[in-house]
């Protein structure tokens, strides 16, 4: 994929397979913000080395897609997406597991960039459908995805035991 300059203070690039310590440390600072929401989030596991072992093959995996928003020479967002097999479905999905923008960059436009870029890249390869999941009491969250064109179309239900 080539530099997408969407932005002028921007630029929304591929990672490569040697930026898994970037992509630990952005999702650690999306662990951090989701404990609020989530009391069974482990915050130790970004950091440990199966958390440094899952960023590797992440990386490593040419299906998956994983893109970086850059100001100048700092990483200040990040977006993983992988495919995703819906059995009953007929289309062809592409899930955005992994999202998120440095809290100092929030509300710039940075999220979206990730998504359009996503988006070009999920056409390019024949998927036909997003899918995205967030936690139900990150009302900002769901809204920035139904802002970006995303629809609520299940619930996840839990039960403690």
């Amino acid at each position: 994929m080539n530099p997408n300059k969407s932005s002028p203070k921007f630029t929304i690039l591929n990672a490569n397979k040697n930026d898994w310590n970037i992509l630990q440390k952005l999702n650690l600072e999306v662990f951090i913000d989701n404990a609020i929401y989530d009391d069974d989030i482990d915050l130790a596991r970004p950091m440990s080395k199966l958390g440094e072992e899952n960023y590797r093959q992440t990386l490593l995996d040419p299906k998956n897609l994983t893109l970086f928003a850059y100001h100048g020479e700092e990483v200040v967002g990040y977006l993983c997406a992988t495919p995703l097999l819906i059995p009953f479905r007929k289309s062809r999905y592409l899930e955005i597991s992994h999202m998120g923008v440095s809290p100092a960059w929030r509300s710039q436009g940075i999220g979206r960039l990730l998504i359009r870029e996503c988006e070009k890249d999920a056409k390019k390869h024949g998927f036909q459908k997003l899918y995205v999941t967030s936690y139900w009491k990150n009302r900002s969250a769901r809204n920035f995805y139904k802002n970006a064109g995303f629809e609520e179309e299940s619930v996840g239900l839990e039960k403690v035991l």
